[in-house]
């Protein structure tokens, strides 16, 4: 994160083209993933009986359809935040991002992936009340409630900030829903598909490939609508380009992998849940490298979700496990 915003940075970033960067880092994800799939593929031949043979079925096209619709919707998920910071203040879009776990249950409840108990409000609650602490609008004008929560802050306002349209919240609320129903569906995929499909068989790297060219696609039209002069500019910045794009790219495919882990292994809202409080080593990063001042409103703020995801975990520890999950384990147990 901290690499992408020294590149993407207006002011004397290396190419601050936000849709085509993030083209460009898809289509290196793809190479990362067929890169390291080959690789695996490799060790997993030679480490192999010479009378084993590898189970393999073939990717049915509607699945592989399904793939590419969480890329595209990943693509406009991103296309329409990144539209969203031009209309509505950065502290808004933050404030509506941080609603974006109920968003999540509303979803799961929608999609009927889990049960919502009131303990997983509760935690919902928090981790949104967090949010929206963390992204108070500090000014010198705040209410005597607003300026307790944010104490000392040197920070002056952009003036930006106050100037908020209709079209910006309907992207970023659209931002969010589209996020909320993408990460449904990719739990829909690896739980609810027949077993024996072949996209329940493959790899989390596996699917990469066929995810990312959605991503892909998606942020070269919007590159092409609303950054047309950044074409020009790729020649120029190609080389200062090209070690952020290996580093990060790399980056992408690992945690894109892990993400993908998590929500086959456990729920859509537990993503969901952690990429809140990720934002947790984000700041930290931030502080130790970039020596960013962080204030108080802020800790609280992440004080808060970081109460809230354990309350939701602890929530999700009560539930039965899912059918699945909890006829692997009778197999375990018989002798």
């Amino acid at each position: 994160t901290l690499q992408i915003k020294e590149v993407l940075n207006e002011h004397g970033g290396i190419f601050p083209h936000t849709f085509l960067f993030t083209c460009l880092l898809n289509m290196a994800v793809v190479a990362w993933s067929l890169l390291l799939t080959g690789v695996l593929h490799l060790v997993k031949r030679f480490a192999a009986a010479p009378n084993n043979t590898p189970d393999r079925r073939s990717l049915q096209w509607q699945e592989a359809g399904f793939l590419l619709f969480l890329g595209v919707m990943q693509g406009l998920e991103l296309g329409l935040a990144n539209k969203s910071l031009s209309l509505v203040s950065v502290t808004l879009n933050r404030m509506i991002m941080a609603c974006c776990v109920v968003f999540q249950l509303l979803t799961a409840i929608c999609w009927r992936l889990e049960g919502i108990t009131m303990l997983k409000w509760l935690a919902a609650g928090l981790l949104v009340f967090g949010g929206i602490t963390e992204n108070l609008p500090c000014t010198p004008h705040s209410s005597i409630f607003v300026a307790t929560l944010c104490g000392p802050h040197d920070e002056v306002p952009n003036k930006s900030d106050s100037e908020n349209t209709f079209s910006g919240w309907v992207f970023v609320v659209a931002s969010v829903l589209i996020s909320a129903n993408r990460w449904a569906l990719t739990q829909h995929i690896f739980q609810r598909f027949p077993t024996t499909s072949a996209v329940r068989n493959m790899t989390k790297m596996q699917t990469l490939p066929y995810i990312s060219p959605g991503t892909t696609l998606v942020c070269l039209v919007l590159a092409g609508i609303f950054e047309s002069d950044a074409f020009a500019q790729l020649q120029a910045a190609a080389w200062d380009l090209a070690v952020p794009m290996i580093v990060v790219s790399a980056s992408i495919t690992i945690l894109t992998v892990c993400e993908l882990l998590i929500v086959d292994l456990t729920a859509a809202t537990v993503m969901v849940i952690l990429s809140v409080v990720h934002n947790i080593p984000i700041m930290l990063g931030g502080v130790l490298i970039n020596d960013d001042r962080v204030y108080r409103n802020q800790l609280l703020g992440f004080a808060l979700c970081t109460v809230g995801a354990t309350v939701y975990f602890a929530a999700r520890m009560r539930d039965a496990p899912r059918p699945a999950m909890a006829a692997r384990e009778a197999l375990l147990d018989q002798p």
